[in-house]
């Protein structure tokens, strides 16, 4: 049964994720879907997340933005040939159900 914590202000917290931190594949899952979202929105050319802040703002976004994509690079290796295999099989599944 998930966790379940309600702070002073009412506001309520479902799940392991406290202190910002994702601590389960379920809550990076969640993160990540909302990052992916952000993702889609950044490159929506009538949105422009550069223009949106000032240069200090943009140089700490690219500078994050550079770091993660080293980081999950590391991650995918971790997965080895194994992980990519898989994906590829679950991955051609749903291709060819569609």
């Amino acid at each position: 049964m998930p966790e379940i914590e309600i702070f002073e202000d009412k506001s309520v917290l479902v799940g392991k994720r406290r202190k910002g931190r994702d601590e389960s594949i379920e809550d990076a899952m969640k993160t990540m879907e909302r990052f992916s979202d952000w993702l889609i929105l950044a490159q929506d050319g009538s949105h422009n997340i550069w223009l949106q802040s000032d240069a200090l703002n943009n140089a700490m976004l690219y500078g994050m933005l550079t770091h993660m994509r080293d980081e999950i690079d590391k991650v995918l290796e971790l997965g080895g040939a194994e992980a990519r295999e898989t994906y590829q099989f679950f991955a051609g599944t749903v291709n060819a159900a569609q």
